[in-house]
């Protein structure tokens, strides 16, 4: 029978392993023999993955802390591009209106403007939520 154990340092490898049963008939591993059926097992010494080694309680914390920071980063921004929308579909009615109570010699004239007007400001807002796109599609 051969035991895997997963080590961080090579210095335990020279270390016997001895399978013994206790009166229960539980089988129990040692590094002493606990009886005289003790049998020695052979270890197959493998060293622990570097990113598979468990993470103590801090470091969960900071990873937990490390998140949530990025969370609140990422919706501050996010909140920040929609009220840049927000101010913009504001300037818009505010000019449209403008641009509706001006005089024009033609009715196209003022077709015109308003699509002008449109283009501009639908640029500016899409802009704006590609923006809030890219944030939540970012790591």
């Amino acid at each position: 029978m051969t035991v895997v154990l997963l080590l961080s340092s090579l210095s335990v490898a020279a270390a016997k392993i001895y399978k013994c049963e206790d009166s229960n008939g539980i089988t129990i591993y040692s590094q002493t023999p606990c009886d005289k059926a003790a049998t020695a097992v052979d270890v197959k010494v493998v060293p622990a993955p570097a990113n598979k080694e468990p993470q103590s309680v801090h470091e969960r914390e900071l990873d937990a802390v490390g998140q949530y920071v990025e969370q609140q980063t990422k919706d501050r921004k996010i909140a920040h591009h929609e009220r840049n929308i927000n101010r913009l579909k504001t300037k818009l009615a505010a000019e449209f209106k403008q641009l509706q109570d001006q005089r024009y010699r033609t009715a196209e004239d003022k077709d015109k403007a308003i699509e002008a007007l449109s283009k501009y400001y639908n640029q500016l807002i899409a802009a704006e939520q590609k923006a809030i796109k890219a944030i939540y599609h970012s790591h």
